[in-house]
């Protein structure tokens, strides 16, 4: 049986005096009867309260052999354990710690080991706290956004090989803006832990303050996201923040430094590519409200699938060249459209099948597996692919692999086009392999309209996509600017507007969409609203652009229009309770659930698209029996 503890430690090699004393043990370095030299490391970093007493670990010669160490079995026992001694006698352990038991007891173990080199300053009876070091390269805050989600005790992120057991609270954290700048803040007196990472508690003014320089060389760093910090060194951090500023001043002055100006370039950078996107389009003679290019960009940024729909002839398929001309696709090679066709039944018909009889993959005359190809080997690039008339055959047949495929993890977004076991056998496997991967770089949007002659989208379709309704605008306002001149926006750009922060939905957002989702599932038990929605509304609202064309009021009004009532799909008597009555006298709805449900959160939204969607989803019930 064994336990291996998902914690880091710091240690030394033990003196020979020192496993005398407390181990009975004659040699802290000695060859054992396997012929491996073994030797004790001494733990001096504080331990987790739950952790057993236990102050020495068994390492081996065999795990130095990383560091460049190398194990003469020609030379004597003594003079290998030398050898080790030697080796060892200017650096410290980084490890993880192990209890196994053997026959003969309980050994407890030093796995994961690395080596840190020891400062000069350096005392053997010296003994170290770990703190968790937080940065922008490690979790992908700024400074001013860590801040102020440490100030609104919000999760800041994981820190991995720390203790997480609640009587463990790191009095302070670190931020480290650069090699040379590390702020410490605290003192915290509690925290929690989620899938989110940590979360502080404070009870009094948290403060900040830039440590000396000169005590980072007398720190040890771990993974870039743990310093061992000598325990007088850090008793110390309470005098250090005790003469600074509170907190919410230090926030202030940070949101002057170059990595808060890194992120209001970035906005500026978004806000010059929407009006650079709404000149297009007007150049384009599309009459779409800005609202509404608003929507589809954030869209575009956060789902994995946006769907437009809306009446025949408004210029569904020119919005998408639109945005592919206002980030600067012209080619073929990055922009395809796909003609759906009602015939399709599965995805050979879009990827292409095995041809066995010749040994060859075929390629679907769509093009889109040589562009996914061409995607994954030009990373930098933006690719846009774009089904047209989506809906005319079923859209979880044909591009069933990609429904599944889109909500896995980056590294993990691959097509499969064949089974490895025939790489071999293909004359063109080089040119088609068995997988190809599905970048970031790669967006997908569907156009569809909803006729007698064709399909609604299942849930599976929907809890994937941002469907879009597209309204024009008074023919008036028609006009043509004229061509416009686009120049490329690089992919390194465009990912900048899309890194939300976490997770942010306020509880009154969250309880509402928890009671949305209770009152749909008490309708119909097969729907609701899926944490996969959720996600997606909290990153679509993080990241609305700062435009002042749309607020998050708004914003919200949208995607419950977008991502959850397109569900409510079916016959009157399952869905007239929830939607309500339409009386063609007064021209309104009536005794709905969710009109209910929607006037007791009125402080978050008007809700007047949601409320105009449940207006027709009642026409139809009252007209069809159904709605759809």
């Amino acid at each position: 049986m064994m336990k291996q503890w998902d914690i880091s430690m710091l240690g030394t090699v033990a003196s020979n005096y020192d496993v005398e004393t407390d181990l009975g043990k004659s040699r802290s370095v000695f060859v054992n009867s396997q012929n491996t030299v073994q030797f004790w490391i001494k733990r001096i970093s504080k331990a987790p309260k739950s952790f057993p007493n236990q102050y020495y670990f068994t390492g081996y010669a065999t795990e130095l052999e990383k560091f460049g160490f190398h194990d003469d079995l020609r030379k004597s026992d003594y003079m290998r354990e030398e050898d080790v001694r030697n080796f060892l006698e200017n650096y410290l352990f980084v490890f993880t710690p192990i209890r196994k038991q053997t026959a003969s007891g309980e050994v407890f173990l030093a796995r994961d080991i690395e080596l840190l080199r020891k400062a000069d300053t350096f005392q053997n009876r010296d003994i170290f706290a770990s703190i968790p070091v937080y940065s922008h390269e490690k979790h992908g805050y700024s400074m001013e956004e860590f801040f102020q989600r440490i100030e609104a005790k919000k999760h800041v992120g994981k820190i991995p090989k720390i203790s997480t057991e609640s009587n463990d609270t790191p009095e302070f954290v670190f931020w480290k803006e650069s090699e040379e700048i590390v702020y410490v803040i605290g003192s915290f007196s509690g925290h929690s832990h989620a899938h989110g990472g940590f979360c502080f508690h404070y009870q009094e003014k948290l403060k900040v303050q830039v440590l000396p320089e000169m005590w980072l060389d007398d720190m040890y760093e771990a993974s870039a996201t743990l310093f061992f910090m000598n325990i007088h060194m850090y008793d110390s951090l309470r005098a250090l923040l005790s003469g600074t500023e509170p907190f919410e001043a230090a926030i202030a002055e940070v949101a002057a430094t170059a990595s808060q100006m890194d992120r209001i370039e970035e906005k500026a950078e978004e806000e010059a590519f929407l009006q650079h996107f709404i000149r297009v389009t007007k150049a384009e003679g599309l009459l779409y409200a800005e609202k509404d290019l608003v929507n589809f960009h954030t869209a575009m940024k956060v789902s994995n699938l946006v769907i437009l729909q809306g009446m025949s002839g408004i210029g569904k398929s020119r919005l998408v060249h639109a945005y592919a001309k206002a980030l600067g696709i012209h080619n073929e090679h990055q922009m395809l459209f796909i003609p759906v066709r009602p015939a399709w039944t599965d995805d050979t018909h879009v990827m292409g099948y095995t041809d066995l009889l010749n040994n060859v993959y075929r390629a679907g005359d769509s093009g889109l597996v040589d562009l996914l190809i061409d995607a994954s080997k030009h990373k930098d690039k933006l690719y846009v692919v774009a089904f047209d008339e989506m809906n005319l055959a079923r859209v979880e047949h044909y591009f069933s692999q990609f429904l599944s495929v889109l909500e896995m993890g980056r590294e993990n977004k691959a097509i499969r086009l064949y089974h490895e076991k025939l790489k071999t056998t293909l004359h063109n496997a080089e040119q088609y392999p068995p997988t190809v991967p599905i970048g970031d770089n790669v967006m997908f949007v569907g156009t569809v309209n909803v006729d007698e002659s064709t399909y609604h989208f299942s849930d599976k379709v929907l809890d994937r996509a941002n469907v879009i309704t597209l309204n024009i605008m008074k023919y008036a306002l028609l006009q043509e600017d004229g061509l416009i001149e686009t120049t490329p926006i690089s992919y390194e750009t465009y990912t900048s507007f899309r890194q939300p922060t976490g997770f942010e939905l306020s509880d009154a957002e969250i309880d509402l969409l928890w009671d949305i989702h209770e009152a749909m599932h008490k309708a119909d038990a097969r729907t609701g609203i899926g944490p996969r929605v959720v996600r997606q509304i909290n990153a679509y609202l993080q990241l609305l652009p700062h435009t002042g064309s749309m607020t998050r009021e708004e914003a919200l009004d949208l995607q419950i229009v977008q991502r959850v009532l397109t569900k409510i799909r079916g016959a009157e008597e399952v869905w007239r309770p929830l939607v309500g009555t339409y009386e063609k006298e007064k021209g309104d709805v009536v005794a709905g659930e969710l009109l209910t449900l929607f006037e007791k959160y009125k402080h978050l939204s008007t809700f007047v698209h949601t409320i105009a969607l449940l207006k027709q989803k009642a026409k139809e019930l009252k007209l069809h029996g159904y709605t759809y």
